[in-house]
């Protein structure tokens, strides 16, 4: 960031602090959980910006009484914008790609429509019988099952697209037996997902224990991590009422329920047992679409000198896709870091190691057996990255750093930055339902992204809008019996 533009930025920051510290702090959550509400059915707000308003009002410490107007309110959310401004542009930083990619951690989670059968992915990545471990874990920390989780999850996400309201009581599920356990799953569930405003507090004070100052803007908000907001109990609990900020806010706690809380307890644990999980889910996968495909232990079999080699690799008539699955997500300095250097270190023993084994493995390949297919390096990971293609990651990295793995020893390239691509998870399971339909194959899919990317009324973002382009997507089959069956569960519950 420019002197000028920094001394800008100090300005209305501290400015933002003197307006906030006029009024008092539940006046100020109370406007700003409105317009966030508002923001799901359009309107002229951004909800990055009146989340990001809460923390500041918490951070404020407002000893006010005075409640803020609509109209005063409006005043303080254009300083807001206007701080947003002050952040830094695309001039400042490595490229287009960089900035769009901090615009699409900040903007996205808001805009993205989460479907609930998203919810039923967790069955196959954290049940009991695809992996007890963590399955167990889960119990422990929450006390109750992944599949009793679920259930009441969807019944949650139920609510957040029938009502149109964003406040609600237990009460709302009192059709569904033992609703009002004070020891039961709904319970559990709801106060694993809200805070109070005490609680609240010391969450944001602990997010910006260290000064943050513009990067702030682009990490994930608190409420991802706590959709609900209470007050303290009044009473009996099931009269106890709960309000969340935004839909976004709410689904997607849900759907990454799981894993956040499962990764939060013990990470190396964790990711441990998580790692091999997705790698036996992308194998489900692949049989499920029935996909000819080697998998490690055969690829070891087959090219014994190469010591450690890919995930997968995936053949076709004309294609050769090596499949890399890695179970990580972006961590903040990823998300929100402005130098393109300290995103390739962050990245280094993910994805750019991911890229030096789909090298040795594509080498050994064709050391083992000629072959004229197309090679294609196909990166999966967990959650989204928001670099979608090699070009988008020699965008945000640099050329040197992306060199360095493509490249190997003797200068030679098994597969070039225009055939490098990562795909998130769910962006994986609609391409294979579209393979399991027949409605394209991995090598039509890619070859399609590539000339995409090279039209300038074509290219995209992430590989979600190309397969939205191409007409693919949806959800693979056993998703659906996933949810018919929590939903049969749940409805043979339905009290008298």
């Amino acid at each position: 960031m420019k002197n000028g533009q920094d001394q800008k930025y100090t300005a209305l920051r501290k400015r933002i602090d003197i307006q906030l510290r006029r009024y008092s702090l539940p006046s100020i959550v109370n406007q700003a959980r409105d317009v966030l509400f508002r923001c799901q059915n359009g309107g002229n707000y951004a909800p990055w910006h009146a989340s990001l308003l809460i923390e500041f009002a918490f951070l404020a410490k407002s000893q006010a009484t005075r409640n803020v107007t609509s109209s005063e309110f409006r005043k303080l959310y254009q300083l807001m914008d206007s701080l947003a401004s002050a952040t830094k542009r695309i001039r400042d930083l490595p490229g287009f790609h960089f900035w769009m990619r901090r615009m699409a951690f900040q903007q996205f989670p808001y805009k993205y429509s989460h479907q609930p059968e998203f919810i039923a992915r967790q069955h196959f990545l954290f049940g009991d019988r695809d992996n007890p471990r963590l399955s167990q874990k889960f119990q422990e920390l929450h006390g109750m099952t992944i599949e009793e989780f679920s259930q009441w999850a969807f019944c949650l996400m139920g609510f957040s697209y029938a009502e149109s309201t964003n406040t609600f009581t237990p009460l709302w599920f009192k059709t569904l037996d033992k609703f009002d356990d004070p020891n039961g799953p709904l319970v559990k569930i709801l106060r694993a997902l809200s805070v109070d405003q005490q609680t609240l507090e010391k969450v944001i004070e602990v997010k910006h224990q260290k000064e943050r100052g513009e990067r702030v803007h682009f990490e994930e908000s608190v409420f991802f991590r706590h959709p609900l907001y209470t007050q303290k109990p009044k009473g009996l609990w099931h009269f106890q009422e709960y309000s969340y900020f935004h839909t976004g806010f709410l689904q997607r706690r849900l759907i990454d329920f799981a894993y956040d809380s499962l990764r939060e307890n013990d990470a190396n644990e964790f990711m441990g047992h998580f790692g091999p999980g997705l790698e036996r889910y992308v194998k489900r996968l692949l049989d499920y679409a029935r996909v000819d495909h080697l998998g490690e232990k055969e690829l070891k079999q087959k090219i014994t000198k190469a010591g450690r080699v890919a995930d997968f690799v995936i053949e076709e008539d004309d294609s050769r896709i090596i499949l890399e699955v890695k179970g990580v997500e972006p961590s903040t300095t990823a998300k929100t870091t402005a130098l393109s250097h300290i995103l390739a270190s962050d990245l280094r023993k993910s994805t750019l190691h991911a890229i030096t084994q789909g090298q040795r493995t594509a080498k050994a390949l064709l050391d083992s057996e000629s072959s004229k297919k197309k090679i294609f390096h196909l990166i999966l990971t967990y959650k989204q990255h928001y670099l979608s293609t090699g070009e988008i990651l020699e965008s945000c990295i640099g050329k040197e750093f992306l060199d360095a793995v493509l490249v190997d020893e003797n200068g030679v390239e098994q597969f070039g930055r225009d055939d490098l691509f990562l795909i998130s998870l769910d962006e994986f399971e609609s391409l294979i339902e579209g393979v399991s339909k027949g409605e394209t194959t991995f090598g039509t899919f890619l070859r399609k992204v590539q000339k995409s990317q090279k039209e300038s009324e074509n290219m995209a973002f992430v590989l979600r809008q190309h397969l939205a382009k191409q007409g693919i997507g949806g959800f693979p089959e056993f998703f659906k019996t996933a949810v018919d069956a929590s939903f049969d569960e749940l409805i043979s519950r339905v009290s008298e």
